[in-house]
């Protein structure tokens, strides 16, 4: 079903701002809903980033708070990848960056 849209006159800024808000508002639901499904489909950080026009960073700071365990630090595997990592070049994977005294 196809829904009009009545843009508010130019006279009834009021109106205008009002419907500006309501889209964005309801922008902002469809966006955090995507990324939820696509977190729970596999996707990245990296992917969804891309997706939205974001950074990693970006994507992960305005929506992994909604999503627990798995929005946190990646999913399973790249969190599991990065430990890999950090073991294979005997870099310490607690502490930062390692480079300190043992």
């Amino acid at each position: 079903m196809e829904r009009s849209l009545t843009i508010p006159s130019p006279d009834e800024p009021a109106e205008a701002l009002a419907a500006v808000v309501a889209l964005r508002r309801l922008a902002d639901r469809l966006e955090a809903a995507a990324v939820e499904q696509a977190v729970a489909a596999g996707w990245t950080w990296a992917q969804v980033a891309e997706a939205l026009d974001l950074t990693r960073q970006g994507a992960h700071k305005r929506h992994a708070h909604r999503l627990g365990e798995a929005g946190r630090k990646g999913s399973p595997a790249e969190r599991r990848n990065g430990r890999e990592r950090h073991a294979d070049d005997g870099a310490s994977t607690r502490g930062g960056r390692g480079g300190g005294a043992p």
